[in-house]
């Protein structure tokens, strides 16, 4: 029973690790997608800078800031997405290490049920011993 255990305790270490990976690439993604929407913000404000200077581009800037907004739902809309599968991920993180700390509790509680036996055992023996000696066996 040790055996399966400690088997079971290294394959809840084994899902703990996936999903602190899946955490781990849902924030570099979600840190992606926030410096393409940065970059995205600084090229629009960029745009209407020098769209001021510019006739020709000054009667493109409404479409082109149309198109910028629709690229900034678009990341909204990923990001969202990017941000709910997080939150799986931290959800099935916290699942995974609630078990974990369970066949940690179990393997504690035969660790410790083991000792006591073991104890009552050699009580039990010295007793043999003492009675024994003492002539009343």
């Amino acid at each position: 029973m040790s055996r399966a255990l400690s088997t079971l305790a290294r394959l809840h270490r084994q899902a703990i690790d996936r999903c602190k990976e899946k955490v781990a690439v849902c924030v570099a993604e979600g840190a992606r997608l926030e410096q393409l929407a940065a970059a995205a913000r600084a090229q629009a404000v960029a745009e209407t800078v020098a769209a001021q200077n510019d006739p020709l581009a000054y009667s493109m800037l409404a479409a082109y800031l149309q198109a910028m907004r629709e690229r900034a739902a678009a990341f909204d809309r990923e990001r969202h997405g990017v941000a709910l599968a997080e939150d799986r991920a931290r959800e099935a993180l916290a699942a995974a290490f609630l078990e974990e700390k369970k066949v940690s509790l179990l393997i504690e509680a035969r660790a410790a049920r083991e000792a006591m036996e073991e104890r009552q055992a050699e009580t039990m023996m010295l007793d043999e011993i003492a009675i024994s000696r003492a002539g009343f066996g």
